[in-house]
């Protein structure tokens, strides 16, 4: 307990330490929403070494491939592996005349494959949406 109370006495300490949890709860969101850090870790690159360019910009195109990849992770939830994946997700939507954000809401239910396809929930998950349906009507 003593920990914490001298966290509450010292400003400084308390502001250091919920900064310090902001910014822990920020990454732990971020990893988990777009499935890696690799974005970040290209920022405290360029923060440490600078911003280097190559001649053939081979390294530029692979960091905006990914930085695509993780972008349409972290907005959407869609689990994409390239951009051929979201190539063939987006005329996937144009086909089917849907939007962004009618797919948004089924982000977990659709795989990207060879063929995008849409699977069904579990039947578990079915009945506990219709039990939780019926408790709040009744």
């Amino acid at each position: 307990m003593s920990v914490l109370s001298l966290i509450f006495e010292n400003k400084n300490l308390f502001y250091l330490s919920i900064s310090s949890l902001l910014c822990v709860a920020g990454i732990f969101l971020y990893v988990s929403r777009a499935g890696d850090f690799k974005v970040l870790l290209d920022r405290i690159w360029r923060i440490l070494a600078g911003s280097a360019n190559d001649s053939k910009c081979v390294v530029n195109e692979l960091l905006n491939e990914i930085r695509s990849i993780e972008r349409i992770k972290f907005v959407y939830g869609i689990r994409a592996r390239s951009n051929r994946d979201i190539t063939k997700f987006k005329r996937w939507i144009d086909s089917n005349n849907l939007t962004m954000k009618d797919v948004q809401g089924c982000s977990k239910y659709i795989n990207i494959g060879d063929i995008v396809s849409v699977y069904r929930p579990s039947g578990f998950v079915v009945f506990v949406l219709i039990a939780c349906l019926v408790l709040f009507i009744f």
